[in-house]
């Protein structure tokens, strides 16, 4: 594949992930409903009305999901050789799954911003003897937190080290 072509096919990659990053947290209408509640101008359920149960609900400002996520990366030694019938090693396949997934994030987390809520917070993180954090929840959130300084960072911490334990 050419230069472009494999550009091409990231930046598709990465609008496709951040696109269903929405379905868990962005709201996808201005209005949710709130149910079951003790007390609501709606009754959802007439039956659990009389017999005293929760069964009211009211309309509410639909707000984003508060969301965590972790993504962790075996940096060991076993992930350098490709297995049988694979062209790429498990580090490399890590890799490019560590850029579409930041970058998804990244965008997403902007996309938020911009309708005036907190970002999501994620953490990427690398294991293997020597355990590091790339990036952790809190750097999320800093408004000089540079995007491409992470990703090119991130993608050199990448790489599998130590013994193999085949």
């Amino acid at each position: 594949l050419k230069s472009t072509d494999s550009a091409t096919s990231a930046r598709k990659l990465v609008a496709s992930t951040t696109d269903a990053l929405k379905i868990f947290t962005l709201p996808e209408v201005d209005m949710e409903l709130e149910y079951p509640l003790e007390r609501g101008p709606l009754m959802m359920s007439p039956v659990d009305e009389f017999l005293g149960r929760p069964s009211r609900a009211v309309w509410r400002e639909a707000r984003p999901r508060d969301v965590k996520a972790t993504l962790l990366i075996d940096t060991s030694g076993s992930m350098a050789q490709p297995q049988p019938g694979m062209s790429v090693s498990p580090n490399e396949m890590a890799q490019v799954l560590a850029f579409v997934l930041t970058n998804s994030f990244f965008n997403h987390n902007e996309a938020r911003q911009r309708l005036g809520f907190d970002p999501a917070e994620f953490e990427v993180a690398t294991f293997d003897v020597e355990s590091r954090t790339l990036i952790d929840h809190e750097s999320v959130r800093k408004k000089d937190f540079r995007r491409e300084r992470f990703i090119y960072d991130m993608m050199h911490a990448i790489h599998a080290q130590g013994r193999d334990t085949k």
